[in-house]
C-alpha cells in the first residue's frame, strides 16, 4: 500500500483568504463587511451556527507536523478544536476593528450550512504536539 497523509482542515482564516463575496466563507465575508464599514452589516442565518476556526499559520504548522510523522497512513485534523458562533466571530471583528455603531442585521431567511461544525484535534496533539496558538481576536 502507498503511504498517505490526509489532512482535514477546519475553517481556515487569515491573510490571502477569499474575500470575494461570491466565493468567500463566513469569516472572510464578515471581515470584508466590517473592514468596508458596510451599513447595514448583513449576516446570513441567525448567527448561532458554530464554526471551528484555525488561523492559517497554525494550520500550516499542523500540516508540517502531519507530514513529518513516519506513520504509513494518517488522517488527522489540525484544527483549533474550539467553536465560535457566527455572532461571536462578528462581535470579535467589530471590537477589534473598532466599528462601534454597526447596524448588524441577521437574516434567518437566507441559507446557512451545518448548524455545528466542530473538529477533534486530540490526535494531532498527541502524535505531533499540535496546538492552535493564535486566538481569534489576534488572528
Amino acid at each position: 500500500p502507498m503511504p498517505a497523509v490526509v489532512v482535514r482542515p477546519s475553517n481556515i482564516y487569515g491573510p490571502y483568504d477569499k474575500f470575494d463575496f461570491a466565493v468567500s466563507h463566513v469569516t472572510a465575508a464578515l471581515v470584508r463587511r466590517v473592514a468596508e464599514r458596510q451599513a447595514p452589516v448583513e449576516v446570513w442565518g441567525t448567527g448561532q451556527d458554530i464554526r471551528d476556526l484555525v488561523y492559517v499559520d497554525d494550520f500550516i504548522d499542523g500540516m508540517l507536523g502531519a507530514f513529518a510523522t513516519d506513520l504509513p497512513y494518517l488522517a488527522v485534523n489540525p484544527c483549533a478544536g474550539e467553536g465560535y458562533s457566527v455572532r461571536q466571530i462578528l462581535d470579535t471583528l467589530l471590537r477589534v476593528d473598532d466599528y462601534r455603531d454597526a447596524d448588524v442585521r441577521f437574516d434567518a431567511s437566507r441559507p446557512s450550512t451545518m448548524p455545528v461544525r466542530l473538529m477533534e484535534n486530540r490526535m494531532a496533539r498527541e502524535l505531533f504536539g499540535f496546538e492552535a496558538k493564535t486566538p481569534l481576536d489576534e488572528g
